[in-house]
């Protein structure tokens, strides 16, 4: 049985399904874990499963095959069992999802959860650049003296971004996420002399940008046309406006690199940012294990759930 675990907002697990002609579950990430067994003695006689609030019951031995999608195991309601108790049954959930993170690492898998948790910014732009591929000039700073330093050095064309994934900072009702955003020297004189660790980067000047989903060795790509609109120039993810977006083949020597990198972070699938600068060359920006991938798939008319779809059946049919 494959086990895909994602959200409901996401488009191309549904997509898969309707090809898997296997056996498989989805667990939501919005789906309240009702019940918990872990089961474990000396005569390595073992019980490890949960149950769902929707009635649907699942155990771990009878999963031969992981696909990590996107979202979390949600075993939040057990947290307000006891309600004074809720830091420390904080730690208990953590400590509970660090177990299932590690009897599914001894499952056969796509994708597992560590690869999106543990995705860090700056020691995939640190293994890119030692691998070959060419990156933009990258800082973590927590010095107001040190950012003005790196702001004149990259000719005070400078962006900044999360360490791991996007900034979120929620205000009453409000969630505002922020991607990549452009600072100033006027930003940076009403910032405090010491702040947090930030993550800053010298603005590529681009052509357009590419961004590209890897599976299994190989890489599938759009060109996205942002610079063609003031509100797409930074970051394309404006998608209140049209972008233009064309398929498009990354050069061979960068696909073998993104491979061989690829293969070091122990990830099978994943999507890459990549920058076409102004003066001809390719930067890579960074991986996001779970990122869009059937806006790629119907962007750039790969069919991308049915080469998925396709990789699971066989692999649970040759098992069997």
């Amino acid at each position: 049985m494959i086990l895909i675990l994602t959200d409901k907002t996401d488009v191309i697990c549904k997509k898969v399904a309707t090809y898997l002609n296997v056996p498989y579950v989805i667990i939501y990430s919005e789906t309240l874990i009702r019940d918990v067994q872990l089961i474990v003695n000396f005569k390595r006689e073992e019980t490890i499963g949960f149950s769902m609030e929707n009635g649907d019951i699942l155990n771990v031995e009878n999963i031969n095959y992981i696909w990590f999608r996107k979202g979390i195991l949600n075993l939040e309601r057990f947290k307000y069992l006891c309600r004074n108790l809720i830091t420390s049954t904080n730690r208990e959930i953590i400590a509970l999802k660090r177990f299932f993170n590690f009897v599914f690492d001894g499952i056969n898998h796509l994708a597992l959860p560590k690869h999106e948790f543990e995705n860090n910014k700056v020691f995939n732009l640190y293994l890119a650049k030692d691998i070959g591929l060419l990156i933009p000039y990258s800082a973590v700073l927590t010095k107001k003296s040190d950012l003005l330093r790196f702001y004149s050095h990259c000719n005070s064309q400078v962006v900044t971004k999360g360490i791991s994934t996007l900034l979120e900072y929620k205000y009453n009702n409000f969630t505002c996420t922020i991607g990549t955003v452009s600072i100033s020297y006027q930003d940076i004189s009403l910032m405090d002399d010491c702040f947090f660790p930030s993550f800053f980067q010298k603005e590529i000047k681009k052509a357009f940008e590419i961004r590209s989903f890897y599976f299994l060795g190989k890489s599938y790509s759009i060109a996205i046309m942002s610079q063609e609109n003031e509100k797409t120039k930074l970051d394309f993810r404006d998608y209140s406006v049209f972008t233009r977006v064309q398929r498009y083949q990354l050069p061979s020597e960068i696909e073998m690199k993104v491979k061989k990198m690829m293969e070091k972070l122990g990830m099978k699938i994943g999507v890459l940012d990549f920058i076409y600068g102004e003066d001809g060359n390719i930067y890579f920006l960074e991986i996001n294990p779970t990122g869009q991938i059937n806006r790629i798939s119907e962007l750039g008319n790969y069919q991308l759930d049915k080469i998925i779809a396709n990789h699971l059946n066989q692999v649970v049919n040759e098992r069997n």
